[in-house]
Formats: C-alpha cells, sequence, structure tokens
C-alpha cells in the first residue's frame, strides 16, 4: 500500500488495482486487534494510574510502574493511530488525507514505534541498575533517574521521527482514472515510478535511501 506501482511497465493502464483477498485478511486482523487491545490497555492504564497513587512511598516501584505507564502509552499510541491509518488506508484502497496527513501519519506512526522501542530500552536498563547497584539505590535519585529516562526517550522518539516529514508525500499514480488514484508513498518509490512512465531523473538517490533505512536499524 505504501509504495507506487513501479514494476508494472507498459502494461499500467488507468484502471486501479483492487482488494486483494489478502487486502480483507489483514483488514479483520486489524479490527480485531484494535477493538481487544483498544479497550484492554486504556483499563490497564487506569489500573496503573491508581497503583501508582498507592505507592507514593516506594520510589523504586514508582519508577518501575511510570515505565510500565509510558509502555502502555506507547501501545496505545500503536493501536490509535498505525493500526486505525493502516486499517483505513486499506479500506479505501487509496490516500485522501492530502499530502500533509500522508507526512503526519507516517511521522506519528513512527514516533508510535520509536516511543515503544525506546520505553522497552528504559525498562531494560532500569532492571539491569536495580540488579547490579540495589544497595546504592537511593529513592528520590532513583525516581528522578527513572523520568529523565523517560524525557529522553520521548524527545529522541521525536527527533528521529522528523525525517519522515521529509520523505512521504503523495502521488496520483492513475491521473487519468476518474477522480484519480492517489497514494501516500516515500520519495524514492515515487522517483522511480516517475522515471519509468515519465522518464523523468531521480534527485535523490539510492544512497540516501540506504542512509535512510540504515538509520532506522541503528536508531
Amino acid at each position: 500500500m505504501n509504495e507506487t506501482q513501479n514494476n508494472c511497465g507498459n502494461e499500467c493502464d488507468d484502471i486501479p488495482p483492487e482488494h486483494l483477498f489478502s487486502d480483507y485478511v489483514e483488514m479483520i486482523y486489524l479490527a480485531v486487534v484494535i477493538l481487544i487491545g483498544t479497550p484492554s490497555n486504556v483499563y490497564i492504564l487506569i489500573k496503573l494510574f491508581r497503583e501508582i497513587n498507592r505507592a507514593q512511598s516506594h520510589s523504586v516501584k514508582i519508577g518501575f510502574l511510570l515505565l510500565k505507564i509510558n509502555l502502555n502509552i506507547s501501545d496505545l499510541l500503536i493501536l490509535t493511530i498505525l493500526a486505525v491509518g493502516k486499517l483505513c488506508w486499506l479500506a479505501t484502497y487509496a490516500w485522501y488525507g492530502g499530502d500533509l496527513l500522508c507526512k503526519l501519519f507516517n511521522f506519528m506512526s513512527m514516533f508510535a514505534l520509536y516511543i515503544s522501542s525506546n520505553i522497552v530500552v528504559c525498562i531494560a536498563l532500569d532492571r539491569l541498575r536495580n540488579v547490579l547497584g540495589a544497595s546504592k539505590i537511593r529513592r528520590g535519585k532513583s525516581t528522578n533517574l527513572v523520568r529523565c529516562m523517560i524525557a529522553i526517550s520521548w524527545l529522541l522518539s521525536i527527533l528521529w521521527s522528523i525525517p519522515q516529514l521529509w520523505v512521504w508525500r503523495t502521488l496520483n499514480v492513475y491521473p487519468n482514472h476518474r477522480g484519480g488514484w492517489i497514494q501516500c508513498s516515500d520519495i524514492w518509490s515515487i522517483e522511480r515510478f516517475e522515471a519509468l512512465h515519465h522518464s523523468t531523473q531521480q534527485i535523490h538517490s539510492e544512497y540516501t535511501q540506504n542512509i535512510y533505512n540504515i538509520s532506522h536499524l541503528v536508531s
């Protein structure tokens, strides 16, 4: 869905593709995940907030609860942004949100994935710190360190997601079709598509695409 049809060559016509069986399977799967996962995570989030209010005297426990709350929030972001957005995109089979929403959707989707991964790393570091330095942990400093790690995680997630605002844009793949058929795609797929069908020159090389892909693995 997120790549233009750059392999169709001269066989492309003015009729956009239709849903495949696998698309319907994925839509059903996403709908089930959203319907079950969203209320479940909201329920758990409420329980965590109640639990943290009862744990004011134990800062080590508060620190771990803060991490669990942020992990729960990141899961909700994935469900409400990435999963819901992908479900709507599959249902329409075209992009109707315009160029700005195309960029924002991919920015927020990547942000949700980054913050989830970052919080998991924070939990691992916090557990390691508690195991290696259990006798040296001070209540006040322990909570402050956890809050600092959480803040850094959110900040880095935002910074690492900013390139999505540059990489993604819309393209009318079938301009001759009634109403067109617009897709939200990355700049490299769009340039390959335009080079194939309109003999345009690629501005962004595969080198920049490799840097972009590697940056995801590193971060």
